[in-house]
């Protein structure tokens, strides 16, 4: 008999991405007066929660998906996918705190 795999830790553990997640929404909306005349510095708070806290969370559901582990995280990566790709990064961004 062969020794079961040890499970590979994640990138970032789940305090990590909800403490990142929760200062990067927290640094949007502080920061919005002063670079409301750049869209790119607005936005990239919240764009990197989605980019470096969404991805590795998204990554783990398709994994799920793929050992046929259905869930409600399965539902919560259909929205974090789905609110990026219409643009509505905040709405993502809230959903990976959510996680």
């Amino acid at each position: 008999m062969s020794a079961p795999k040890a499970a590979r830790p994640p990138l970032l553990g789940e305090g990590m991405v909800a403490a990142f997640s929760a200062a990067g929404i927290a640094v949007y909306f502080l920061a919005r007066p002063w670079t409301a005349q750049s869209h790119f510095l607005r936005d990239l708070p919240r764009d990197l929660v989605v980019l470096l806290g969404g991805a590795p969370l998204v990554v783990k559901i398709a994994r799920g998906l793929l050992a046929r582990d259905l869930g409600a995280d399965l539902l919560a990566g259909i929205s974090i996918v789905a609110a990026a790709a219409m643009h509505q990064t905040l709405v993502a961004a809230i959903v990976v705190r959510m996680l």
